[in-house]
């Protein structure tokens, strides 16, 4: 074998093998596009899904803190406390992965501002629910329940808020 064709053949190997691992890239480059894209799909749909918890209570808050407006004897107000019921599953198991990380900057902050603006809501309850609690126990009742019903006021503005942003962020996300 001359020394030119070796060097021929050697060259071939080369182009072959840069063009199997450039096409190797690819491949990988498209199946982290798609895994994205199935993500950010999964995760629309799962703030949908929590939207629609938010929207729902945020209904029964409104009609609860009418009704107190609307009621001159606080005593006898109906003080019914209702609970958000959040999905985290999808946002779970994209973190898990991840995947989470492989969304662009912006989308990932946006994602992670929800996330956290639920827990947020979630430890707001919590606490309003202990508060009253303790409020039940007083000698005031009437002070109390209108401290509670005023609670529940800043909370029901707080999920008014994490729904506006919520929903824009689906509308980027869609787009």
């Amino acid at each position: 074998m001359t020394k030119k064709k070796f060097l021929i053949e050697l060259a071939i190997v080369v182009l072959g093998v840069s063009i199997a691992f450039s096409l190797d890239s690819i491949k990988d480059s498209y199946k982290l596009n798609k895994q994205k894209r199935i993500a950010i799909q999964n995760i629309t749909q799962e703030l949908n899904k929590n939207n629609e918890s938010l929207r729902q209570l945020i209904s029964k808050q409104d009609s609860m803190l009418s009704n107190f407006n609307d009621t001159a004897d606080i005593v006898n107000s109906t003080f019914t406390f209702h609970t958000l019921s959040i999905r985290t599953g999808v946002y779970r198991s994209i973190e898990s992965t991840g995947l989470l990380g492989e969304l662009n900057s912006e989308e990932l902050i946006d994602i992670l501002n929800v996330y956290e603006g639920y827990s947020t809501i979630l430890e707001l309850e919590k606490y309003l629910m202990q508060e009253v609690y303790t409020l039940s126990k007083s000698d005031s009742p009437e002070k109390n329940l209108k401290n509670a019903f005023f609670w529940v006021e800043q909370l029901n503005n707080n999920e008014k808020v994490l729904l506006e942003g919520c929903e824009r962020l689906i509308t980027k996300l869609e787009n």
